[in-house]
């Protein structure tokens, strides 16, 4: 499903040129992110020292602070194996989210055609109470929208 992720998950590792651990954090974050997740997941490097209103707008009191989609995720010096388990939970949790809602409009495409396919061979009414059939161009663009999906 990787592959159907259109929006990547934003990370913004927030650092400064004084900071003892920020090259370090910043190198972990590149190399897991680069390896394996570079095509879900995006990541920003901001200097607070040449951007301190972006630092001040999300509330950057410790450095290095690492965000994940407008939160706070981790702060301070951190290692290796907690970045690698908060993006894993994160990129995981984004991709079943995202999986749950594919399918969640398959199911309702699938039996909106069904209804409308069974209402034009059947000369059924899909709304009884209005009288209509379903036009046979909103049948074709069904069609197609269920060709997209997979």
């Amino acid at each position: 499903m990787s592959d159907n992720v259109t929006v990547p998950i934003r990370m913004l590792v927030f650092s400064s040129p004084d900071c003892y651990a920020c090259p370090e954090v910043e190198r972990i974050v590149h190399k897991l992110v680069g390896s394996s997740m570079a095509d879900i997941c995006h990541v920003s490097t901001v200097d607070v020292v040449e951007k301190p209103k972006i630092a001040e707008k999300y509330n950057i009191k410790l450095l290095p602070t690492i965000m994940i989609d407008e939160e706070i995720v981790l702060q301070g010096l951190v290692g290796e194996s907690d970045i690698r388990d908060v993006l894993c939970e994160r990129v995981i949790g984004s991709i079943i989210k995202k999986e749950k809602t594919f399918e969640a409009r398959k199911e309702t495409l699938l039996f909106i055609s069904k209804n409308s396919f069974d209402s034009i061979m059947n000369e059924e009414f899909i709304r009884p109470f209005i009288g209509d059939y379903i036009h046979v161009g909103v049948m074709q663009q069904m069609i197609v929208c269920l060709v997209a999906l997979d």
